[in-house]
């Protein structure tokens, strides 16, 4: 039944990565697999609930295509139990009803297929046996996986019927259809029963082989779980080959591989240890072996395989047959049967018969053990054939010499495609060599090429750096030329100070005045001596030192604040001296007239840039200009300076008087380098 669940999980697959086409995976169908997730996630959910309602709605809805997979998923997900097979049987009777209607001859063939793996299960061998043969005739035009896996179930078959032949040649056949990467999965599989089949025949040396196959195949894979029941498998060959030795070195080397917390793994180990200690004659180990295995049997019952325990029984009692125990033996070999029943292979219980006639021809028993001995040969006869056997090698030989032949065939093309390389290695040389010849003379090429840059290179660097002193040079010059015009500046300011002695109120006015533009000249040409730019003004550096200056030297600094709502704003120098001396007449005519009888106030100073236009206001809270005109039209002396001064700069002079004046410079900058900043108050 995990086939099925397989199948339609790769048509979800399909349907859902859009690669089946023309299938509509309905409302329905979405159920079905809701129901299936739900039993996966908690295996002991009885599935019953889940799929019969909606059986039943597709019953109603006559959607007979998803009632069909919806008794599919139903057995799928019913327990593999003895009691639950009939049930099992009954749904894929009638998802098979379903396919046949839907003339969907695959899919039948797959539901077909589970129903005779239940019947194998069921022990009803002869219709699983005409139900697989109707998949593998000729003319059935199955598909590569239905006939793959419906051969290997017939060899299942067979080999409960003892027919070995049959089995043989139906493993072969499934092993020769293994082609594709997909199909090796089932190596696990299909590599066992050809063991097993080959170890009951008796050719133990094919047997070890295809175990061994197996087993490499498992590791290579990480498969470990697989590891103790193959492990066991090449124990059984190598002890059958006296090799008991070996065989428990063999054991020993490969007794960590897999999962041996879980009790059926550790069941194997202790009989696989009782099997090689046995045959070493070990009696004390093995039965301490044996001994653990049967301590597992009786308390974990629930963990093993009817079959498998039935097989430990039969271990058990060949052991104490063998140490000459008869009367212990006999318990443990009819457990062994009870266990066995009549789905069991017809190989051990017919030794376990053979055995019971042992045992109860040494105590004595004639007419018990005349009844196993019939009983023994009645099976054995069906084993053991002399025809059969002769043809079953033939069998073996034909598949062997098939692959020997499928192997030369792949030499010879092998040989064939070599002498291809060789044949195309002769050209090849002579592509390399000529493209080698190309390859130097492009490297000689690019040598001289690499060279000349690299000269042009070595010149351009070294006017590089000529130009970098000289401009240095010139920086420097620049810097001392700002220094000594602001020492100059300064000393013009000493020579009014000095001159401001001898002269009256008027005059002394225009000293000042005059002092205080200067000084704004100054103080760029000293803001320019310390800058690392000599070709630009930093404003917000510099405003606040010119209007800290004005107060002090007017003597008001405590009554009149400055106030700076300014951005980093760098202009160029050709606007520098006409910007501050701007300033300084707004901010000299606020302190002299805004704030008269000795009121307090502040001066506002805002300074911002948007998109290459930079706009200074200077705002006091005083008296307000109060002159006979407008005052954009007035044409004191101040204000005529100011505006020609923005005149110069190509920008726009306004004055507003409400609560005090506010005068507004705007105009483009040259230099529009620095983005625009939010003001902040400093």
């Amino acid at each position: 039944m995990n086939t099925v669940r397989t199948i339609l999980s790769c048509f979800l697959l399909l349907a859902g990565t859009g690669l089946v086409q023309g299938q509509d995976w309905g409302p329905v169908f979405n159920q079905i697999l809701a129901a299936d997730s739900i039993c996966r996630t908690d295996p002991r959910k009885d599935p019953k609930p889940l799929f019969l309602p909606i059986i039943k709605k597709c019953q109603s809805d006559k959607n007979i295509e998803d009632e069909g997979y919806a008794w599919q998923y139903l057995a799928a997900n019913i327990k593999n139990v003895t009691q639950a097979l009939a049930f099992k049987a009954y749904c894929l009777q009638n998802a098979l009803q379903i396919k046949k209607r839907l003339k969907d001859q695959q899919s039948e063939y797959n539901v077909l297929r589970n129903i005779a793996d239940i019947h194998l299960q069921q022990d009803k061998l002869v219709q699983a046996e005409s139900e697989l043969l109707q998949i593998t005739r000729p003319g059935s035009n199955a598909s590569h996986d239905n006939l793959m896996y419906s051969c290997d179930l017939l060899a299942a078959v067979y080999i409960e019927k003892g027919s070995y032949q049959k089995a043989l040649e139906y493993s072969l056949r499934s092993l020769k259809m293994m082609k594709t990467p997909a199909d090796s999965a089932n190596i696990i599989t299909f590599h066992g029963r050809l063991s097993g089949i080959c170890m009951v025949l008796g050719n133990v040396s094919e047997s070890l082989s295809w175990s061994r196959k197996t087993l490499s195949y498992c590791l290579s894979k990480k498969k470990y779980s697989c590891v103790p029941q193959i492990r066991g498998t090449i124990v059984t060959g190598m002890i059958a080959q006296r090799n008991a030795g070996q065989a428990l070195k063999f054991l020993k080397e490969h007794s960590s591989m897999g999962k041996f917390k879980i009790p059926d793994d550790q069941r194997l180990l202790n009989r696989q240890l009782g099997d090689c200690y046995s045959a070493l004659h070990k009696t004390d180990k093995a039965e301490g072996a044996y001994e653990k295995m049967l301590w597992l049997i009786r308390h974990q019952n629930d963990f093993f395989p009817e079959y498998e325990v039935g097989y430990s029984y039969y271990r058990i009692g060949q052991f104490y047959m063998d140490t000459q125990r008869p009367q212990k033996a006999k318990i443990y070999l009819l457990s062994a049967l009870s266990y066995f029943g009549v789905s069991s292979t017809t190989r051990y219980r017919q030794a376990v018969y053979a055995l019971l006639f042992k045992a109860d021809s040494t105590a004595g028993n004639f007419k018990s053990a005349l009844k196993y001995y019939r009983l023994s040969k009645v099976m054995l006869d069906s084993v053991v054939n002399t025809d059969k056997n002769r043809k079953i090698e033939e069998l073996l030989i034909a598949f062997h010499n098939e692959q020997k032949e499928k192997n030369i065939k792949q030499l010879k093309n092998e040989a064939a495609v070599e002498r291809l390389r060789l044949k195309n290695a002769g050209y090849t040389r002579v592509w390399v060599a000529f493209g080698c010849g190309l390859l130097l003379l492009t490297i000689g090429m690019l040598i001289k090429h690499s060279r000349s840059v690299m000269k042009a290179n070595i010149l351009l660097k070294m006017k590089k750096q000529s130009l970098a002193i000289s401009l240095h040079e010139k920086e420097w010059l620049l810097k001392e030329v700002h220094d000594r015009v602001k020492n100059n500046l300064q000393t013009i300011i000493s020579l009014f100070e000095s001159q401001a002695k001898y002269l009256s109120d008027e005059a002394l006015t225009a000293i000042e005045v005059s002092q205080q533009r200067i000084y704004a000249m100054s103080l760029i040409h000293h803001q320019l001596y310390r800058s690392d730019d000599i070709r630009s003004i930093d404003l917000a550096l510099y405003i606040p030192i010119l209007a800290e200056n004005l107060i002090r030297s007017f003597g008001v600094s405590g009554r009149i604040f400055p106030e700076f709502m300014i951005s980093k704003v760098d202009i160029d120098i050709s606007e520098a001296i006409p910007i501050c001396l701007i300033i300084n007449e707004a901010m000299t005519n606020a302190i002299k007239h805004a704030f008269t009888e000795q009121r307090q106030g502040k001066i506002s100073i805002l300074l911002e840039k948007n998109d290459g236009k930079i706009i200074i206001v200077i705002a006091d809270n005083g008296i307000g200009l109060c002159l006979p005109d407008n005052a954009a039209r007035s044409s004191s002396l101040g204000i005529e300076l100011m505006r020609g001064l923005c005149a110069d700069i190509n920008g726009k002079l306004l004055f507003e008087i409400s609560g005090g004046t506010r005068i507004t410079i705007s105009f483009e900058s040259v230099k529009s380098s620095a983005g625009k900043q939010p003001a902040e108050p400093l």
